[in-house]
């Protein structure tokens, strides 16, 4: 097609004639003939309606393949006004969004810029909350990383209001660390803090030798581990 569209071009100015050559009917169905088009007004093969450049789109004025919303710049997208693949929202910049007016790839909620939300107006990565600045908030309007509460400028709060990072509560008991603190001191937590049951039985099958740094996490209670994980582990000896 991009040829014969060429041809007509280079014959234009080859008799003298400035600009580009008009494309009559005549010429416009001869172009979409020879690609399968359905509608007319397509640059490229096998679109079912019109202004497209591309390939395969059932919509209008795409530029990319495989749409089936309309005036997106990428491929595959059932929305509109995409910019980017994959999108099944309307007017995002980027890939793999369900919700709208995202700037960012794979987010379910609307106006944010990063990835990974399903909430909404947040600047970051996985928040379920809305209008936070950070990374990984289920709470609102928080500026800073992991916080369930609201208006809190810090991190892994569970308050409001908070500017200052809260020390960790363990076996139902206030410790003397941060999160960060905490990790930096114990380790092991960082690699079972999301384990299931099944995962901590295979754990305890195959790591006895980690026992110990479980023994030694701050306010250890051999009574509340059993019950969450179903590990029956005695308190380290003093």
């Amino acid at each position: 097609m991009l040829d014969y569209v060429d041809g007509l071009q280079a014959a234009y100015a080859s008799a003298g004639c400035s600009g580009s050559k008009p494309i009559g009917k005549a010429e416009q169905k001869m172009i979409n003939k020879n690609n399968n088009n359905s509608i007319n007004a397509n640059i490229s093969s096998y679109n079912s309606r019109f202004d497209n450049k591309g390939d395969h789109n059932s919509s209008y004025q795409n530029l990319g393949y495989g749409n089936s919303g309309s005036e997106n710049q990428g491929n595959n997208n059932s929305g509109d006004g995409n910019k980017g693949n994959a999108n099944s929202g309307h007017g995002n910049k980027g890939d793999c969004n369900s919700g709208n007016w995202n700037t960012g790839d794979n987010n379910s909620g609307f106006e944010n810029k990063g990835d990974y939300n399903s909430g909404h107006s947040n600047t970051g990565n996985s928040n379920s909350g809305n209008k936070n600045e950070g990374d990984g908030n289920s709470g609102h309007a928080n500026v800073g990383d992991r916080n369930t509460g609201n208006q809190n400028h810090t991190s892994n709060s569970t308050g409001y209001f908070n500017t200052k990072e809260q020390n960790v509560t363990m076996f139902n008991k206030i410790t003397k660390f941060t999160r960060n603190e905490l990790l930096e001191k114990h380790p092991i937590i960082n690699k079972v803090e999301l384990f299931n049951k099944r995962q901590w039985e295979q754990w305890f099958l195959n790591n006895p030798n980690e026992v110990q740094q479980i023994q030694e996490i701050p306010n250890f209670d051999p009574e509340i581990f059993k019950q969450i994980t179903g590990l029956h582990i005695q308190e380290k000896e003093q």
